[in-house]
């Protein structure tokens, strides 16, 4: 039973990531100045363009990608950027993705290079602390998440792949700014098994790198050059998303492999001792200008179309109240229609493009509750399949709705408080050191040793012993 409460404590951060990317979303849009992304309709670019990733086989490629930084277009992937500028090559396009903890690198760049002449390609959710440092910033919006449909009223403003790996959102963003010929450098998506799983330069060896885990490279996968290579768990799944986006995408594109790791299906394997591109400056600067040339800015009008503090509020009660009577109704007398209710309460209809509209309040309110919610609600389910009588089931039952009422309480709470001060988001982290003000309290494993006499973590109001305590 102990691994059902792991799921369930694991998945409760869905909801700190959903308010952390409103409040940042917020903080990105709301200048009246932002630059939106919007997708290319077909390949038509004449320039090659590279994209950049951080694996180690891009030490051995980096004099290529110097010599041809004039006729190419290069989009550098996240910690890839400082391999780039210390080997004196500036890329046009920089693409991040993580909606916290950014701004260490970025601070430390910014200090010793010049970030002005590169694009920021990045989510509306991104972290807020790292656009400072930059004079040109396009969003992008990802589908399915709360901001998405406050703010957005076409998927042609959605980045196609963004995830899950930030180098498919480099790949992704090559594509639908319009690539015809795209090489991939770095793109390792694993190791050799010994030696380092990131390019020499990398941030990641730098004093005061912010450090998430280590990942375990135990996936054999086919290599691009040949002998063995693996991946991990994530790169695995980064992997499968790549070679679906290739083999969905690849009408009038052609994806060239010059990094020395995963074999990447559809993509020809190239070493980049091989490059030859018919590509001029003059057609690198007129293709850049077109891209730099089609973002559209978002007007305090279209901010305004979104956000409504009231309707937020409104949706946030009608949901919490919903829920509150669906605990009090069909989950507390044991029917089992309270799936059916939560599903109707949630807005779970589907959403077609012609269907989107700005400011849609009760469906962002919906989103921003419904991942730790589904959670809940299969925890719950789960427990209550397995009760072997209905007095027990009985008992349970009262036990649950009295618990789930006591979160769907807290979760109003923090979604009123959201929409009260959309500016409150953790401050900008500088050290590898980890503060309390770093960690998500909804994660047990952050708490450290919590005595047991004390007011639980999760905000709940109950002493520890009678809240998480009794499954720790």
């Amino acid at each position: 039973m102990q691994k059902y409460t792991d799921v369930l404590m694991a998945n409760l951060g869905f909801f700190y990531d959903e308010t952390l990317m409103l409040k940042n979303t917020y903080l990105n849009l709301r200048s009246g100045t932002a630059k939106l992304y919007s997708l290319a309709p077909t390949p038509h670019l004449e320039s090659p363009v590279f994209v950049i990733g951080a694996g180690p086989s891009l030490d051995h490629d980096l004099p290529i990608i110097h010599d041809n930084a004039e006729r190419a277009i290069i989009i550098s992937t996240g910690t890839a950027l400082r391999s780039l500028l210390v080997n004196g090559i500036t890329p046009d396009f920089h693409v991040e993705l993580e909606n916290i903890h950014v701004y260490s690198s970025i601070h430390e760049l910014a200090r010793k290079y010049d970030l002005s002449s590169l694009c920021l390609a990045v989510p509306t959710t991104i972290d807020p602390h790292i656009t400072q440092f930059f004079d040109d910033i396009v969003y992008f919006f990802r589908a399915n998440l709360s901001p998405f449909v406050l703010f957005c009223d076409s998927h042609v403003h959605c980045l196609r792949w963004p995830g899950p790996l930030i180098v498919n959102a480099s790949i992704s963003f090559a594509m639908d700014i319009g690539a015809k010929d795209i090489y991939l450098f770095g793109t390792d998506f694993g190791s050799r098994g010994t030696g380092p799983d990131h390019a020499k330069d990398n941030v990641v060896y730098t004093d005061n790198a912010v450090i998430g885990y280590s990942r375990e490279f135990g996936t054999p996968v086919a290599a691009n050059f040949g002998g063995e290579f693996f991946a991990s768990r994530d790169f695995n799944l980064g992997l499968i998303r790549l070679n679906e986006m290739i083999l969905l995408d690849n009408q009038g594109r052609r994806f060239f492999n010059c990094s020395d790791g995963a074999l990447i299906e559809k993509a020809k394997p190239l070493r980049s001792g091989q490059l030859s591109l018919d590509a001029t400056p003059e057609k690198k600067r007129k293709d850049e200008e077109q891209i730099r040339g089609g973002f559209a800015t978002l007007s305090n009008d279209w901010f305004d179309c979104g956000w409504n503090d009231a309707s937020l509020k409104d949706a946030i009660n009608a949901l919490a109240d919903g829920l509150l009577k669906m605990i009090q109704g069909p989950l507390g007398s044991g029917d089992k229609s309270y799936l059916a209710a939560y599903m109707t309460l949630t807005k779970r209809k589907p959403t077609t493009r012609a269907r989107l509209a700005r400011g849609d309040a009760g469906k962002a309110v919906a989103m921003l509750f419904g991942g730790t919610l589904d959670m809940i609600l299969a925890s719950i389910k789960c427990y209550l399949d397995r009760a072997t009588s209905p007095a027990i089931a009985a008992r349970l039952r009262k036990i649950v709705c009295e618990e789930f009422a006591v979160v769907i309480e807290t979760l109003r709470k923090e979604a009123l408080a959201l929409v009260d001060d959309p500016t409150d988001i953790p401050p900008a982290k500088i050290t590898k050191v980890w503060q309390d003000n770093d960690l998500i309290s909804e994660s047990t494993y952050t708490w450290g040793n919590v005595p047991r006499n004390a007011i639980c973590p999760c905000g709940s109001g109950r002493r520890y012993k009678h809240c998480h305590g009794r499954t720790a």
